[in-house]
């Protein structure tokens, strides 16, 4: 009986350079679209346009672990610092656009009917041009 002989196998390892290519890609296209969409608006309605731009909390996402995975401008603890930073005030306001509670929206009131004529006065009649 022949004995084959058996590699062990390596182990892929997945860089962050190579995971953080399609964030980078996607959170780009992500913000060009949410940033063409200002000229849209009125085309696309106030409600889809709101909707739209929740998708910008996801472009900054990938922006930002794009920004920490790959490079050298952030790493160690000056990288940690700088997402810290950039981070806080997102969630803060996030958190605060959660858990405030809305006013109540103000009810539409219907146009104001024409004053009525008196009625010590007699109807006049309108003038027609010949």
């Amino acid at each position: 009986m022949v004995r084959r002989r058996t590699r062990a196998r390596k182990k892929r390892t997945v860089y962050p350079a190579l995971a953080a290519a399609p964030a980078k890609r996607s959170g780009a296209w992500l913000m060009l679209v949410l940033a063409t969409s200002f000229k849209a608006r009125r085309r696309i309605g106030q409600r889809r346009w709101r909707q739209l731009h929740y998708a910008s909390f996801a472009a900054f996402s990938l922006a930002l672990w794009h920004g920490l995975t790959t490079g050298s401008d952030l790493v160690g603890m000056r990288g940690l610092v700088f997402a810290a930073v950039a981070l806080t005030p997102i969630l803060w306001l996030t958190f605060l656009r959660i858990l405030t509670p809305r006013p109540a929206p103000k009810p539409r009131r219907a146009p104001a009917p024409p004053p009525a004529a008196a009625a010590d006065e007699p109807a006049r009649p309108t003038p027609v041009a010949v």
